[in-house]
């Protein structure tokens, strides 16, 4: 008796610790979404992966996310929408602990130089570029809104210290989920 009253503790502890975690999870990636559509690049880095600044130092990446999303030939916004965030069950594998994020989220691109905008071919070749998005023109803003479901990986491991951070784990971004996580993790998540 006394035996199966321990099992069905360490159970309900086991539940209760895979809850927190996940409760830790959403206000974090609330918080990235947050940062993302005010474009505070810097904050929204303080909360990914460490690994990857293994690759690129934090100034070149939000130099890069400042280019990408404002250059010469378009700017693309973060807007507000219905975020739907959901968050896997977290997964012990290899001494750290592991959950999928899914989210919405709604980006509005606009073309700088309107006049030689042909919308129908610009439409056609966003949708190609973004395949796995929901792609439409907006002739009230003569922009184009992108809604997709955007995957982060929490990570919670011996290079976060414990806490958790991100890693956008689109399958497009294989190569560099390679380069930064085991294969176990990968076969677990199935990327």
């Amino acid at each position: 008796m006394k035996k199966s009253l321990l099992i069905i503790s360490m159970i309900f502890l086991s539940l209760n610790l895979h809850a927190q975690d996940k409760s830790e999870i959403l206000p974090m990636i609330e918080k990235i979404i947050e940062y993302s559509v005010n474009k505070d690049f810097a904050v929204v880095l303080d909360y990914t992966y460490p690994k990857v600044f293994e690759f690129a130092s934090k100034e070149q990446m939000i130099e890069l996310m400042t280019s990408m999303l404002d250059n010469e030939d378009f700017s693309i916004a973060f807007l507000p929408t219905n975020y739907d965030i959901q968050v896997s069950d977290v997964k012990n594998i290899d001494g750290g602990k592991y959950a999928m994020v899914e989210y919405n989220t709604l980006g509005r691109l606009k073309f700088k130089d309107e006049e030689s905008l042909n919308t129908e071919e610009s439409l056609n070749v966003l949708k190609v570029a973004f395949s796995n998005a929901n792609v439409s023109y907006n002739e009230k803003t003569k922009t184009f809104d992108i809604m997709s479901r955007t995957q982060d990986l929490a990570i919670s491991d011996e290079s976060t210290a414990g806490t958790w951070r991100f890693l956008n784990a689109n399958k497009e971004d294989g190569q560099m989920l390679r380069l930064l996580l085991n294969e176990q993790i990968l076969n677990a998540f199935n990327l």
